[in-house]
Formats: structure tokens, C-alpha cells, sequence
């Protein structure tokens, strides 16, 4: 259990790993750091709001030295290079026009990729993530892939998590690899990867 003044930064990452986010470009304000252990962290898809770009350029010299796989949603080929377990990262360039079928190609991507990581968790790191990333500051995401994601705000405007879900955060569940599962601050309501909030 959490008090309101607990630091849940504190259980998620090493003092260390914040301070190498701020090396590689990633702004120090406690909200764009927290964001950035959701999206390292959450048990879905990262989907970063990013119209300013500091995720974008952080998440490239961040992951520099292994190299960062970037697509186009548009891309022809979307569904295989999502589905792809990878020992490096891929970010997505989303679209907010995007067509039924672009839209059906990146949701079986996706699909593909949580069936491969619910196989292998216990390979699972960053480098195994996909990234979906918006350069607007308002996107349509599209239906299908919306529940697949953990929506994450990064530069001027965005929320910190302790607002995404609705008050003081008071427990938090993570799995055996650190990943969160769950933050509630009301035993009414259950809210998955900070983000979902569903009714008991």
C-alpha cells in the first residue's frame, strides 16, 4: 500500500535509470519522467503523444547503441515488422488517416507480437517493445488498436499518472518482471496500466 507522499518511482526504477533518461535528452520534470517508466514499463503497447518530439529523441539515443527499428503505419509490410520478436525496439510513426485495411494490418501485428510475448515474458525487456507514436497533439486513435494500448502524454500539457488515475495512488500490482499490472485508488474501480479504468 501506498501513502500519498510515496514515491512509486522509487519501486519501479532504480534511482539511476531516470538520471540515464535525462542524459539521453528526456526533459527532468517528475511528469516525463514518470511517463517515461509507463512506457518502458506498461503491460500494453506504449501509444506516445509526442507533438514536440522529446519522446521521439529520447527514445533514439536511448537505444542507440542496439540500434531502433522505426516503421510507418502505412508501410505494406506493418503487420510482419510489428510481429517481429526483436532484441531491438521498433517505434511506429502513426497517422491519424489511416484506412480499414492499414488499420487491420497493424492490429494483427500487434496481436502477433503479445502472443509472442506472452510466450516468451520471461525474455521480455525494452528491446523488445514496440512503440506507437503520434507527432500531433490530438490523434484518432483507431478503435481496434485503442484497447491494445496505454495512451502516454509526453511535453506541454501532459498529465502526470497520479492524475490519469483520478486521485492518490494507494496500490499497485507488477508482475515478476516489473511490469505493472494494475493501480487503484478506489476499491470501486480497477485501473489497468494507469491508463483503462473498468468497473468492478
Amino acid at each position: 500500500l501506498y501513502s500519498k507522499d510515496q514515491d512509486w518511482m522509487a519501486v519501479l526504477e532504480p534511482a539511476v535509470r531516470p538520471l540515464d533518461w535525462v542524459y539521453h535528452g528526456l526533459p527532468g520534470d517528475t511528469c516525463t519522467i514518470e511517463n517515461a517508466a509507463v512506457a518502458l514499463r506498461s503491460a500494453r503497447f506504449p501509444l506516445i503523444v509526442d507533438p514536440e518530439g522529446q519522446a521521439e529523441e529520447w527514445l533514439a539515443e536511448t537505444y542507440k547503441t542496439v540500434g531502433l527499428r522505426v516503421a510507418h503505419c502505412k508501410d505494406t509490410d506493418i503487420a510482419s515488422q510489428v510481429a517481429r520478436w526483436d532484441s531491438t525496439p521498433l517505434v511506429v510513426q502513426m497517422d491519424h488517416q489511416m484506412s480499414a485495411r492499414e488499420c487491420s494490418e497493424l492490429f494483427q501485428g500487434l496481436r502477433l507480437h503479445a502472443e509472442h510475448a506472452a510466450e516468451r515474458w520471461s525474455e521480455a525487456t525494452s528491446h523488445t517493445r514496440v512503440f506507437l507514436h503520434y507527432r500531433v497533439n490530438n490523434p484518432l486513435v483507431p478503435a481496434a488498436i485503442a484497447p491494445l494500448c496505454t495512451l502516454i502524454w509526453f511535453g506541454s500539457g501532459a498529465a502526470s499518472i497520479k492524475e490519469r488515475v483520478l486521485g492518490t495512488v494507494v496500490s499497485m500490482t507488477l508482475n515478476d518482471n516489473g511490469t505493472i499490472v494494475s493501480i487503484s485508488d478506489n476499491p470501486a474501480l480497477k485501473v489497468t496500466d494507469a491508463q483503462t479504468v473498468e468497473q468492478d
